[in-house]
């Protein structure tokens, strides 16, 4: 009869933007500020007219988040003009304020735990590096939560496959490839976990919608961090 069996899980690759970085309520918080429009509406508008309809091949947001502040502005009622300039202004001020971006929900928390316990933490991103490096040394200077060599950021892999094997060779993982978990708020984040047969896990409060995450079967999906992290000691592995 087949039993279920205990994975011991010894690491866990984050996701970024949008996993670690409520990055989706600093863009369109900024969106809100130039149009001078409730940050709710504006979130709701683009939950409604973009991120619900990202598909499970969907691996880069950048251009998704770019074309839906223009879509919201003017699903908003601003004009041509006004949703261009609006754009502009985030593309332009984005990189400078990205100090002021906030963690997700409890992830601080989270990750002082994770870390406590001995799991070892890393971070794989198409962000750039310096972005990264902003935030960490906003919300987690002096932690050594993520040292530089359990960074990979944008241009240092060609896709996440790659990173994920990166750092499953870093931990000397590869016989046991599902003591290695990843965590990320899209589909194509699930699709290369399976690929490379590490647990899955899906950040359900990100860019995608969670009918899409489920989509692609990942082992379990949470709202928070800290959910996770409270059931990711007790995870089990599939049948044997």
């Amino acid at each position: 009869m087949p039993q279920l069996v205990y994975i011991p899980i010894k690491a866990i690759l984050f996701d970024f933007d949008g996993t670690l970085v409520d990055t989706k309520q600093y863009y369109f918080g900024m969106l809100a500020q130039y149009l001078q429009v409730d940050l709710i509406r504006v979130i709701s508008k683009a939950d409604e007219l973009t991120f619900s309809k990202l598909t499970s091949q969907e691996r880069n947001v950048k251009w998704k988040i770019v074309k839906a502040l223009y879509q919201v502005s003017r699903a908003l009622g601003f004009s041509h003009i006004k949703s261009l300039k609006a754009m502009l202004f985030v593309g332009k001020n984005q990189s400078k304020h990205f100090s002021s971006a906030q963690p997700t929900k409890d992830a601080l928390t989270a990750l002082k735990r994770l870390h406590s316990t001995g799991i070892k933490l890393a971070i794989v991103s198409d962000s750039p590096r310096k972005k990264i490096a902003t935030f960490l040394d906003k919300h987690l200077k002096g932690t050594n939560f993520f040292p530089e060599d359990r960074i990979l950021a944008s241009g240092e892999f060609t896709h996440k496959e790659e990173g994920f094997i990166h750092f499953l060779r870093k931990f000397n993982l590869t016989n046991t490839p599902r003591s290695c978990a990843m965590i990320g708020d899209l589909g194509g984040d699930i699709i290369a976990g399976k690929t490379v047969g590490i647990t899955t896990f899906a950040f359900a409060a990100g860019y995608s919608a969670s009918d899409i995450l489920l989509a692609n079967k990942p082992d379990a999906i949470y709202e928070t961090l800290l959910e996770m992290e409270r059931s990711v000691h007790l995870f089990l592995a599939e049948e044997i």
